[in-house]
């Protein structure tokens, strides 16, 4: 990208500290699970904030970057396009480029809204002190060579002066030329071909560039080479641009074009309405004002809640770059635009610019420590979204030696008492790269040992404090006693009740909830009715030989968890007598994962039977224990939904959300094939991903064995290697069969024998 090459790279360092507000909450998003500042250079803070929406039940995860201008520092922001304005490309991509040219990327977000078929940013793209696109009626923010911010309506005007004094307004510069509207200018930079890609008939001139450049405030000169008549798109080089108008745009237009002879000199003015954007040098369009004079706006019409980005100014002049993640009911719910427009005016933004959202948000920077920089938010795409342009701030990217900071986090904010927390402890040189030097951390209470932290078995808060010279950092995490929640879990998901055959062994384990974060939970206190049979520490239950009902109950300080355990005998299926699968079935039946065909007054397993991907997804999410009351909203994108039953969409939704199916391209579309019958392959893959979402280290093993090894789908490769590894998927007669169908009584064995963490 050859935009980077033009910026600016001030020498000068400053070593003062940025002091960041401690957090409250939120009353706009919730309550508060988890807040992390982290100084990202002298003039960047990063902050990574989690709350809890009683709304919707479910987190909301945002990620910001305040920047605030400061001449001696080297950072600046920068507007990044691909190799053309229509071009698309990652943020990955974007920091990439940077990276290469001897930047420091440390904050980046996605930018406008485009088009999605042909690429072009909607809005206003100015780049390297250069006009690269324009944007009439929309909103922009733009910096200047300084840092500091414009941020408002540029309201574009573009206008083109012949060699008689005759002027013609221009409708856009870099946008595709439109049947019936006014001309377009284009240069080299409009699309990856260099072309001016028009497909239908007009006429069109090609002018070598001779004087100044597309520039807001400024005039370009230009000298005709040729005109061009017809619908073939025309090439340009480096230094050329086009001025085109379709053959149904009107004769005024066309009139003005087609009178330009070769050797012709005219020019094109580019204005904004106010001077303030004359000496922007880096911009980008925005289509929805959020707030203004520090007020949040209302009346939006999109109402939906999703992922979403936005830029905002605050009074002092400093930036917010913000994102917050959603469509992932588990990671973030999202928010809608009326209350991303409040946080923004609680975050103190005075005005504040809604950018492209969904599968598009995404924020990446490289953090202290990083060599580069990387992903930072959970994108909903399941990937980082190829979009048309990103707003990156940048800093001197070379390693300066000299230290400058001790970096230090922990995994989570609070543990349980006994419990622990995993540390980072990192020298950093004064452009924020990593340095050898050990890091001496020394707690108030508990131990550290190998960058892990023990807790004390006293509550309270734990100072853990970061040496190194005359550096150092501090945190504290609090030691808890008693946690907020207690959920009771069997195969590593909750559960309700319990059924069970007498003399049958079942390991019990529970999860502890701090502020809906969850915690190791140790040191739990087991117990049962002893009539029922025994639990020892572990929370291995041992049913007695008799019937009976009763209770199971956990405690961790004070607070207890409680589930209704049955020790029964019945086993309904009248079709598993001498199956080979009986035992899996009966797990999976008291788990309540299978329940069964009911035909007359018998119950039916059918071990045998081929299973359908909707079937699959229900005895996933039954197997997961997942709450689906919250997916009655939630449409994964894909095509043949409509073709899902009843019984099996909400299951499906939740299964998409959580990555474990992805579906497959059908041409432009997506298709998850409800009714299409469960492959191997298919059911290997989604388990591999139901096991990693479950916290399943990868294990690898050696598929030679298997003689139609070289026949697995790639998709599925590394599932197989997973599960073949931990002795969950065996093979049969030698071989894996990845084409073959998957029946009901191999996926109880299978979801009976998985290893859960």
């Amino acid at each position: 990208m050859k935009r980077a090459k033009t910026l600016f790279l001030a020498l000068l360092m400053a070593l003062t500290l940025v002091p960041t507000a401690s957090m409250a909450g939120s009353e706009v998003y919730g309550s508060e699970i988890w807040f992390k500042d982290t100084r990202l250079q002298d003039s960047v803070v990063y902050s990574d904030n989690i709350f809890w929406s009683n709304t919707y039940q479910g987190p909301r995860h945002e990620r910001y970057f305040t920047y605030t201008p400061d001449p001696f520092t080297t950072v600046r922001p920068v507007v990044s396009y691909g190799n053309a304005v229509c071009s698309r490309l990652t943020a990955a991509d974007a920091a990439l480029s940077y990276e290469s040219l001897g930047y420091r990327v440390v904050g980046a977000v996605n930018g406008d809204f485009y088009d999605v078929k042909q690429g072009f940013p909607l809005g206003l793209v100015v780049s390297g002190g250069e006009l690269r696109s324009s944007g009439e009626n929309y909103y922009a923010v733009g910096f200047r060579a300084d840092g500091s911010v414009v941020m408002g309506e540029p309201k574009m005007s573009i206008t083109a002066t012949n060699a008689l004094g005759q002027t013609l307004p221009v409708a856009a510069l870099n946008k595709p030329r439109v049947d019936g509207s006014g001309p377009v200018l284009l240069t080299y930079d409009f699309i990856a071909a260099h072309t001016t890609g028009v497909t239908t008939d007009g006429v069109t001139v090609v002018a070598e560039i001779v004087g100044d450049r597309a520039a807001i405030g400024r005039t370009m000169m230009l000298q005709v080479v040729g005109v061009v008549t017809g619908a073939e798109p025309v090439a340009l080089t480096e230094t050329q641009a086009a001025l085109t108008v379709s053959a149904a745009s009107p004769e005024e237009a066309k009139l003005f074009v087609q009178s330009m002879q070769p050797g012709e000199l005219f020019t094109v003015s580019f204005a904004a309405q106010s001077e303030e954007w004359n000496d922007v040098t880096e911009a980008v369009g925005a289509l929805y004002l959020l707030v203004s004079g520090g007020v949040a706006q209302t009346g939006f019409t999109d109402k939906s809640t999703r992922a979403r980005t936005a830029v905002g100014v605050k009074a002092d002049g400093s930036l917010v770059l913000y994102t917050i993640d959603g469509d992932q009911k588990a990671v973030s719910v999202g928010t809608t635009m009326a209350v991303l427009a409040r946080r923004m005016e609680e975050l103190g933004c005075v005005t504040a610019l809604c950018l492209d959202g969904g599968g598009s948000t995404t924020a990446s920077a490289a953090l202290p420590g990083d060599t580069a920089a990387q992903g930072l938010n959970s994108p909903s795409d399941g990937a980082q979204r190829r979009v048309t342009n990103h707003i990156l701030l940048v800093a001197d990217g070379m390693p300066t030696g000299w230290p400058g900071q001790v970096y230090l986090t922990a995994s989570a904010p609070a543990a349980l008492t006994g419990g622990a927390v995993d540390l980072t402890a990192q020298l950093v040189d004064t452009n924020f790269f990593p340095m050898p030097d050990e890091v001496v951390l020394i707690p108030s209470a508990g131990y550290i040992e190998n960058g892990v932290l023990t807790m004390p078995e006293e509550p309270g808060v734990v100072t853990v404090t970061a040496f190194w010279g005359d550096l150092s950092a501090s945190l504290d995490i609090l030691a808890l006693d008693t946690p907020d929640e207690l959920t009771v879990l069997r195969n590593g998901r909750g559960v309700t009740s319990l059924n069970v055959a007498p003399g049958e062994s079942v390991q019990l384990d529970a999860s502890a909830y701090f502020r809906h974060q969850k915690l190791t939970a140790n040191n739990l206190l087991w117990s049962v009715d002893p009539a029922l049979g025994t639990i020892d520490e572990t929370g291995r239950f041992t049913a007695a030989i008799t019937l009976g009902e009763g209770a199971i109950t956990v405690s961790r300080g004070s607070l207890t968890a409680t589930i209704p355990v049955k020790v029964e005998a019945n086993f309904p299926f009248v079709d598993m007598e001498g199956h080979w699968a009986t035992v899996h079935v009966a797990s999976m039946y008291r788990q309540g994962v299978l329940t069964g065909v009911q035909v007359g007054d018998e119950m039916y397993a059918y071990p045998d039977r081929s299973v359908t991907r909707e079937e699959f997804a229900t005895l996933l999410a039954r197997y997961l224990g997942l709450d689906l009351t919250g997916y009655a909203g939630y449409t994964p994108p894909f095509a043949d939904m409509d073709q899902v039953s009843g019984w099996a969409r909400d299951a499906v939704c939740a299964m998409y959300d959580l990555g474990i199916v992805t579906g497959a391209a059908s041409g432009d579309t997506l298709r998850f094939d409800p009714k299409g019958t469960l492959t191997r392959a298919q059911a290997v893959t989604m388990l591999g991903r139901m096991m990693a979402y479950l916290g399943a280290e990868p294990a690898v093993a050696d598929l030679s064995q298997f003689a139609d090894a070289a026949d697995l789908p790639l998709y599925s490769l590394e599932h197989f290697q997973t599960l073949v590894a931990l002795g969950v998927i065996n093979g049969s007669n030698g071989l894996l069969s990845p084409g073959g169908d998957m029946n009901r009584a191999s996926i109880c064995k299978v979801l009976d024998t998985i290893p859960h963490q």
